[in-house]
């Protein structure tokens, strides 16, 4: 995850690429949620999604990427226009106001690549049950 300051936006990137979000979003929609606690006391604490119609968000729960990244690499993308004044220190400003969903994101990222390996042996598993 990477957060970049450009202009009056603030342009957040995944680590993880649309696609990859979309195969999960198919897939193996849970996947999508970052959960704390065990048991009766786990709970869905941050979620990842796509925008369908190319509006981001950062919440303290939830980020939602763009739904179209243009970028070489082809990472999600969340580019968020900021109003007001960030003050003598912009990057603290940032770290206030965004950094619970930044916090999340980066948490829910970094259990992705295991995620994605089990979704794609259990896809493919399911293809070779498949007589054609």
């Amino acid at each position: 995850m990477n957060a970049t300051l450009k202009g009056t936006a603030l342009v957040v990137t995944s680590a993880v690429k649309t696609k990859e979000i979309k195969e999960l979003a198919a897939r193996c929609p849970d996947a999508l949620n970052l959960y704390e606690g065990e048991g009766d006391k786990k709970e869905m604490v941050f979620n990842v999604s796509l925008s369908n119609n190319g509006d981001a968000e950062l919440q303290d729960f939830c980020i939602v990427f763009n739904g179209t990244s243009f970028d070489e690499a082809k990472n999600a993308t969340a580019t968020i226009l900021l109003r007001g004044d960030l003050g003598e220190n912009p990057k603290e400003t940032l770290a206030d106001i965004f950094g619970v969903c930044l916090k999340n994101l980066k948490k829910w990222e970094e259990g992705i690549p295991a995620v994605l390996a089990k979704v794609r042996a259990d896809h493919a598993a399911l293809v070779g049950l498949i007589e054609v």
